[in-house]
């Protein structure tokens, strides 16, 4: 369990309710880039490897596909600029798409299992089938609808990029058509474009820097933000919510309450009172025990009712 008890802490209701589990309607949860980016940080270190793994994967595998086309239209001395050469540039272009819509689900659940704080599968980068079509259909739509408004303005094709952010999401997570992921992104970040615009700004400004550092930073910064991106995700939808961080010394703020108080069995039991008979004990309210010894000790108090007997004194009824 990830959360401290307070005995002290004031007596709650309960269990807050459960986030909804993946795939289904989630109720939105609070979010802020700057804690997506500590859980994406947090999340990443234990996980290092799977992460830095399947995004290198990717990127391998999309650089290869276009260095062959390359080395081909050079061995077969084919101009740039020839219709061949174009022929051949478009096909492989296609190709490279193909395989990064595959690898992409994989990706993508590899990233929402980190942010949700569960072990993540490198096998599971190749496992993308039953979700290929429909994300190949998104990156196609998404591609037109983006590119038009940018035609139109700048400012309508931004608009449409940070509404449509979160559509391959909705595609692999909750199992959502095309159409149908692209509506539901676009009603979830209505009212949030400005603080998804800070997120995605600051994944690029992590990757640049990560790109400073020759080039080797990537494999840490491309992951890292990915990951921040797949917990606000999470958190937008309320589809199995990223879980918070630990929080030392109480419960998680917001919306994730504390755990239900309740008194401890034994002898650590709430503040001490004072009896009322015989010499003042450590004992608490009858049932919440105290810091008294083992039973036998006193030869008539009586302790509270739920805890072992403390100093009471004779034929006091106080005592803890």
């Amino acid at each position: 369990m990830n959360y401290q008890y307070n005995p002290y802490a004031a007596p709650q209701a309960g269990f807050p309710p459960p986030a909804a589990p993946p795939g289904a309607p989630g109720v939105p949860q609070p979010w802020t880039v700057g804690e997506m980016f500590s859980i994406a940080w947090a999340r990443f270190k234990p996980n290092w490897v799977v992460l830095v793994f399947s995004w290198f994967a990717l990127m391998a595998i999309s650089m290869v596909l276009g260095f062959a086309t390359m080395i081909a239209i050079g061995a077969r001395a084919v101009p740039p600029d020839s219709p061949l050469a174009i022929r051949m540039m478009v096909g492989s272009g296609f190709v490279r798409l193909l395989v990064t819509a595959f690898l992409q689900v994989g990706l993508l659940r590899i990233s929402l299992d980190v942010a949700r704080d569960r072990t993540p599968s490198f096998g599971a980068l190749f496992l993308g089938g039953d979700r290929f079509f429909a994300l190949l259909g998104v990156f196609l739509l998404q591609s037109l609808i983006v590119v038009v408004g940018l035609l139109l303005l700048v400012v309508p094709g931004v608009i449409a990029a940070l509404g449509l952010s979160l559509t391959q999401y909705y595609v692999v997570d909750a199992k959502m058509g095309p159409i149908d992921a692209m509506k539901a992104s676009w009603a979830a970040t209505r009212g949030q474009k400005g603080e998804i615009f800070v997120l995605l700004l600051a994944s690029v400004g992590v990757m640049l820097l990560g790109a400073l550092a020759c080039c080797l930073g990537m494999l840490v910064a491309a992951p890292v933000a990915l990951v921040a991106l797949s917990a606000g995700y999470t958190r937008i939808s309320g589809i199995g919510a990223a879980p918070p961080l630990p929080v030392w010394g109480g419960g998680p703020p917001g919306p994730y309450a504390q755990l239900p108080q309740q008194p401890l069995p034994g002898g650590y039991g709430p503040p001490p009172g004072y009896g009322g008979g015989g010499p003042p004990g450590y004992g608490g309210p009858p049932g919440g025990g105290g810091y008294g010894p083992p039973p036998g000790y006193g030869p008539s108090g009586q302790g509270g009712a739920g805890g072992p007997p403390g100093y009471g004194g004779p034929s006091g009824p106080g005592g803890g």
